[in-house]
């Protein structure tokens, strides 16, 4: 791609790229993923050239969950393609988006999902009620400059700190998620954590450095409220399913909490 500078590795994938750009360029907002195009970018992202430009190049904004679905598109391009639980929680959420989950024959939950942009906290003041917050921070996200200014991690801390703080939420317990722990234990050892984090001293120790990010959002809870942080792999079957079901006894304890008597 000449944007990007980049120099395949094939004749081939140089013709994977225009059958994906031109792909990209149509006009509507709804794109079938043929079976073809899936080809083409399985074929592109084994590019040498492709993976040291994602591995490497700060500021690429590339949007959160791309990779997954990138490395499984052979999946997901396939004619009997059935979402997996690891497909919904890298979903880009857009907006807000309101759903109601049944716990039993008694009890549901409302869940609203607000995505992680600059108007995020505009919602804040329509939020009452609120039992539980679930705060989704990926790992990775520490050398991303999307602006070129201030990496997706510093943002995604100043978002946190303005949510655990806010008086609206003065009784309400967080449930963190520092997400794409796999990924993040690759990058680590290509892209030192002390070049966006001078502070931190723990070289290429991946169990150190997501202490160390855990610490800083921790930092910022003022308030002093309850928070439960997990590391998310959402590869992890296992994980995922041990994660969810504690998870889910924090929502519900919190819930009868709070409508209990006072």
């Amino acid at each position: 791609m000449r944007e990007l500078n980049l120099d395949f590795m094939s004749r081939k994938n140089e013709m994977n790229a225009a059958r994906i750009m031109k792909r990209c360029s149509d006009d509507s907002l709804h794109i079938d993923l043929s079976w073809e195009t899936a080809q083409a970018i399985h074929e592109l992202w084994q590019d040498t050239s492709v993976i040291e430009f994602t591995q490497v190049k700060h500021g690429f904004d590339l949007v959160q969950g791309a990779e997954h679905f990138i490395r499984d598109v052979l999946r997901i391009g396939s004619a009997n393609y059935t979402p997996t639980d690891a497909d919904i929680l890298n979903l880009n959420a857009m907006g807000i988006t309101d759903t109601t989950l049944y716990m039993s024959s008694t009890r549901r939950l409302r869940v609203f999902e607000v995505d992680s942009d600059g108007q995020s906290l505009k919602w804040l003041p329509y939020f009452d009620n609120v039992t539980t917050i679930m705060f989704c921070a990926p790992l990775v996200d520490y050398d991303q400059l999307p602006d070129g200014k201030k990496n997706r991690m510093a943002e995604s801390l100043q978002l946190f700190e303005s949510v655990v703080n806010d008086p609206n939420f003065h009784q309400t317990s967080v449930v963190l998620f520092l997400t794409r722990i796999t990924d993040f234990r690759k990058k680590i050892i290509k892209v030192a954590l002390e070049q966006f984090f001078p502070e931190y001293q723990g070289g290429m120790d991946a169990n150190k450095a997501a202490k160390y990010i855990l610490w800083k959002y921790m930092q910022v809870n003022r308030a002093r409220l309850n928070i439960y942080p997990h590391l998310i792999n959402s590869s992890d079957k296992a994980n995922l399913r041990l994660v969810f079901a504690t998870v889910r006894e924090t929502i519900l304890q919190n819930a009868l909490k709070a409508s209990a008597p006072r």
